[in-house]
């Protein structure tokens, strides 16, 4: 009863932001402008997911204190998926072999968490064909072995159910997101891409290929961006622009024409060839912030609308090498490999504070943010570098003691109070 409960609460985080704290890294606060040794605070709760080369250990770590939870994968060097969304009572770590399905441990009641001791809810195994992909309340990853699809949704998670399996003819093409599609109205969509950079709009109630897309001759990167929960659009970057793809109903309510309706955007200039797309939202307790990004690792980051058929470039940048939003949607984070660590306001793209990580950013290197700070890692080192949110002022490392695979923040990444009342 209570995982379903805080199943519901997820969706309907409208009271997220009473009970914050302000004390820590306030924005009125003066605050050095750069320490040598920088004591810090974060609030409890937060999971700061941390795996390692050597050994399966998975470590959920509240920064501010001593408090470690541990959980045991089969195999060392596992990896972590970033891409939660809303889902703050789990996490994912995957393996070639293995994805592993985690409850952080977090109970929401309101505008505070009761804490319990996380663990690992769901197993599943199969080889992987690449990284977990998060679409909605979906995370979707395709087996090396047979091709077929494997879905588990948030409240699978909190209820310790099974992974689902869908069976494919074909092997999707490794480094795409396969993207879950509704149109609202009951028909519900995989947009597919297989390594012949072949779209299929796959109805997922039929098990059929409603429409093949063959005139393409590569496909970087899938994913959605939604206006209503009636009016999803599908995002495809492909090499002759940015498709979209929405169901509308020109009917009515109790009796429903979906119609799909297709366009092309074009690349604001030439050579565009995305690596990511990004969609995030958030629901502030009045309104939806949504947003929806184009990654161009060389050449910088893309506003996409698709509703108004327009896109525009907003950080023109090279050379990146991880970016994260936060979970509030008001800061993007962006690290190029010239080692600059850039904070933008996401509603302005301007840049509001820089910092310098000096570390080598060759591999492995991964940013992770909350609300008050902001985590880099890099290469196989045993510490995380840890910088102000905001003001992009530089704390003390984490150290692990181990060789660092992965990093994450999740949990009570909106940092409320916890009450165990």
């Amino acid at each position: 009863m209570m995982k379903n409960y805080l199943f519901l609460l997820l969706l309907i985080s409208s009271t997220f932001f009473s009970c914050q704290k302000d004390e820590i890294l306030d924005d009125e606060t003066e605050v050095p402008e750069k320490p040598e040794d920088a004591p810090y605070g974060e609030f409890e709760g937060l999971k700061l997911l941390v795996t390692y080369n050597d050994n399966n250990v998975i470590e959920l770590r509240e920064p501010h204190s001593d408090r470690i939870d541990t959980l045991f994968a089969q195999e060392q060097g596992t990896k972590v998926i970033k891409e939660l969304g809303l889902k703050i009572a789990n996490a994912k770590v995957y393996s070639e072999e293995n994805v592993y399905s985690i409850f952080t441990g977090l109970d929401l009641h309101m505008n505070h968490f009761h804490t319990y001791p996380p663990k690992i809810n769901i197993t599943t195994s199969t080889p992987q064909l690449t990284n977990l992909d998060w679409s909605d309340f979906q995370a979707i990853w395709r087996s090396n072995e047979n091709g077929n699809l494997f879905y588990v949704t948030a409240e699978d998670v909190l209820n310790s159910g099974q992974a689902k399996e869908i069976e494919l003819d074909h092997y999707q093409k490794a480094g795409v997101n396969t993207t879950y599609l509704s149109s609202g109205f009951g028909d519900n969509y995989y947009l597919l891409v297989d390594e012949d950079n072949v779209l299929d709009l796959y109805h997922i109630d039929s098990a059929k290929i409603s429409k093949s897309y063959t005139e393409f001759n590569e496909i970087y990167a899938t994913n959605l961006y939604s206006e209503n929960w009636d009016e999803n659009y599908g995002l495809v970057a492909t090499d002759k622009g940015l498709l979209t793809i929405v169901f509308t109903n020109e009917g009515d309510w109790s009796n429903p024409d979906i119609v799909m309706h297709e366009n092309m955007i074009d690349y604001p200039e030439e050579g565009v060839k995305f690596d990511q797309l990004i969609y995030r939202k958030y629901f502030n307790g009045t309104a939806h912030i949504k947003i929806a990004l184009g990654i161009d690792n060389e050449k910088g980051i893309y506003k996409i609308d698709a509703k108004e058929g327009k896109m525009e470039k907003v950080v023109d940048t090279e050379g990146i090498v991880d970016f994260e939003i936060n979970y509030m949607m008001h800061r993007l984070y962006v690290l190029t490999d010239d080692k600059n660590f850039v904070a933008y306001d996401l509603g302005t793209f301007t840049p509001i504070n820089s910092a310098t990580v000096n570390e080598d950013l060759s591999m492995n290197v991964k940013v992770a943010v909350s609300e008050k700070f902001a985590y880099v890692h890099a290469g196989t080192n045993s510490y995380i570098n840890v910088f102000g949110a905001k003001n992009m002022i530089e704390y003390s490392p984490i150290e692990t003691g181990n060789s660092i695979s992965d990093i994450g923040v999740f949990g009570n990444v909106i940092e409320l109070e916890i009450d165990n009342h």
